[in-house]
């Protein structure tokens, strides 16, 4: 029986200094598909199984919040279609977006084409949707989300 391997599939560094990558393996908790796990400075942030891309959703994500310090980090997995995620606010210039990348060779054991994506801001949790983009722009999915209210 083969190992199952965990690869890094992403890293950076958030505007404040804070580098950051982002860990893959095909298989997670209790079999789910498609484990992801963030981490921050070194340490685990935030990990997670089971995101169902393509079964039941075309962008499954988690986000990686610790409440009242360092930045909010939105990542996961997309299908092949969607080109960039963005991240929506009440207010349109808090919105962000994030290319999709293609997972590393070493990743993709039986050749899926899933897309990667990781999406830095600030540590308020003003989201209020992630909307999937194609390459010409177009939507794709838009998944709300609970928000803080709107200002009047």
């Amino acid at each position: 029986m083969s190992e199952v391997r965990t690869v890094v599939v992403a890293e950076g560094v958030a505007p404040d200094g804070e580098p950051w990558t982002l860990h893959y393996a095909p298989k997670g908790d209790r079999g789910y598909p498609h484990h992801l796990a963030l981490f921050v400075n070194g340490a685990e942030r935030e990990s997670g199984s089971g995101f169902d891309v393509p079964g039941t959703t075309e962008i499954g994500f988690g986000g990686g919040l610790t409440p009242g310090e360092g930045n909010y980090y939105l990542y996961g997995l997309t299908t092949s279609r969607i080109r960039t995620v963005r991240a929506e606010s009440h207010d349109d210039a808090r919105h962000s977006e994030a290319s999709t990348a293609a997972f590393p060779v070493e990743a993709t054991a039986g050749g899926d084409a899933l897309r990667i994506f990781v999406l830095v801001r600030p540590a308020i949790e003003d989201v209020t949707a992630l909307v999937g983009l194609d390459q010409a722009g177009r939507e794709v999915q838009r998944i709300p989300l609970i928000g803080p209210p709107e200002r009047s």
